[in-house]
């Protein structure tokens, strides 16, 4: 029998602080957590905010098909025992549609994405079975994915 993912939404205040934003994260991952992320090239004052801890794996065409100019995203990583940058990261993710949060190391997978199997980006986590957390539309909750 094929397992079924548990989600959860969990609600988050609009208001929400650093500090009680990171307090929700510890009570559902206690050790260190990895942020696996696309960033979109016009984001470069976020680029180089993350510079000294973002590792980028991969440089893809941006999945925009009607930008034009063309446009690149970055396929990246940041491992964080103290989630420093989730909180940045979660008031920006109206403009960073590819972000997920785990506890599981799967770094190594990431140079597998490319702009032919982008959506991989997400269903690569849930066909493995992966726990993770996404942020909802508007950043209005976390969906908590649990196997």
């Amino acid at each position: 029998m094929e397992s079924v993912p548990k989600i959860r939404e969990l609600s988050i205040d609009e208001d929400i602080n650093e500090r009680s934003f990171i307090s929700i994260l510890d009570n559902i991952y206690k050790r260190e957590v990895i942020i696996f992320i696309i960033i979109p090239e016009w984001e470069d004052d976020l680029l180089d905010e993350l510079s000294d801890d973002l590792v980028i794996v991969n440089k893809i065409t941006f999945p925009l098909t009607l930008c034009f100019p063309r446009s690149y995203g970055y396929v990246g990583y940041i491992k964080s025992n103290s989630k420093r940058y989730i909180y940045e990261l979660y008031k920006r993710s109206d403009t960073l549609d590819h972000l997920l949060l785990s506890e599981i190391d799967l770094t190594d997978k990431l140079s597998e994405i490319t702009k032919k199997n982008i959506d991989d980006f997400f269903r690569f986590f849930e066909l493995n079975k992966i726990p993770h957390i996404t942020i909802g539309p508007d950043a209005q909750w976390l969906n908590i994915i649990e196997y």
